[in-house]
């Protein structure tokens, strides 16, 4: 990340597909430009209950209730874009 151009990571959580797995993807972005994006707030849970997502295209651990979370979320036909700090 480069702190002059004030960047952080977003979060992408893709559409549902026939499949029930979250896939997600991680972009870097601007502070300085005007961005569309939310942000999560919640309690994470017991860091050895954990599932499986996809971050782009690789397995990527997460506590239950973030999992639980991101299912919420996630909606048909549009991509999500959210900042978590347990992945961003």
């Amino acid at each position: 990340l480069n702190p002059n151009l004030q960047e952080i990571r977003i979060l992408s959580i893709l559409p549902r597909s026939k499949s029930t797995e979250i896939e997600c993807s991680l972009e870097r972005v601007s502070l300085v430009e005007s961005l569309n994006y939310k942000t999560l707030s919640y309690t994470w849970g017991d860091p050895r209950n954990t599932c499986m997502i996809k971050l782009d295209h690789c397995p990527f651990s997460v506590t239950k209730n973030l999992s639980v979370a991101l299912q919420h979320i996630r909606k048909e036909h549009k991509v999500v874009k959210i900042w978590i700090d347990a992945i961003c």
